[in-house]
């Protein structure tokens, strides 16, 4: 399930440079760019197809980004909305989280940094109706999994590694940008650095080696008999446990 995206920008190469970066992540599909310009466009189309989440620019023509929010909060619309700025200043922020933006970014901004921006609302705080009950049983079918094997969910590396494991198993090739990709997106969504992500996992992962249950660890990690071999990486554990979760069919892509 993926989360589609409307693209309001003020011209064709604009809208192009979104939706491009946007076709490369697996949580996102681009429902359709409106790169005319021209802000009522924007707001009929909404209206018409109903997105999970709208981009506005503030540059927009005849109706700025700020004041198609306010029409689709004024009508009942709910869907996640994003507004560029391209005067930042503090009375152009309130404006935007007044009429009801969920996010405010100030202009010029990378691409990637929106992907990855709205791929942590997605994973994190499941606001899009299509994807809400997956996401939750997806949680819940990680959650039982790090209880067998041990990891107390008080501790804070037990988030950090569920939503590490959920990100994989969506995005197996995170696995292979572990430092790069994976714990900055999880610092970002929990509002901490790398570093403290990477020490927590390594803690939990830890506990987990001491109480968890034997048998089911060694089953998960393929370790078999092997009694000799010491407590798995954070990428081994995640990267293992990810796997599981996809060969029981539990993920949806």
């Amino acid at each position: 399930m993926k989360a589609s995206v409307l693209i309001g920008a003020p011209s064709s190469v604009v809208g192009d440079l979104l939706a491009q970066a946007l076709s490369a992540s697996p949580y996102l599909e681009v429902a359709v760019s409106v790169p005319a310009g021209d802000g009522p466009s924007v707001l009929a189309e909404a209206r018409r197809n109903p997105p999970d989440i709208l981009l506005l620019d503030s540059d927009l023509a005849r109706m700025d980004g700020i004041s198609v929010l306010k029409e689709m909060r004024r009508g009942g619309e709910r869907a996640t909305a994003v507004v560029f700025l391209a005067y930042p200043d503090s009375e152009s922020y309130n404006a935007a989280e007044t009429v009801g933006a969920d996010c405010v970014i100030a202009k010029p901004f990378h691409p990637e940094m929106l992907v990855e921006r709205l791929e942590n609302i997605f994973l994190q705080h499941c606001c899009f109706a299509p994807a809400c009950n997956t996401v939750s049983r997806s949680f819940c079918e990680v959650s039982a999994m790090l209880q067998r094997a041990g990891i107390p969910a008080h501790l804070k590396g037990y988030q950090y590694l569920r939503e590490g494991i959920r990100c994989v198993s969506l995005d197996p090739e995170l696995i292979n940008a572990v430092t790069k990709r994976l714990y900055p997106r999880i610092a970002y969504a929990y509002s901490t650095t790398s570093q403290r992500v990477e020490r927590a996992r390594r803690h939990a992962i830890g506990i987990g080696w001491e109480r968890g249950e034997t048998g089911f660890l060694r089953q998960l990690l393929g370790y078999g008999n092997d009694g000799d071999r010491g407590k798995p990486t954070n990428s081994e554990f995640i990267a293992a446990t990810a796997e599981r979760l996809n060969m029981n069919g539990r993920m949806v892509r």
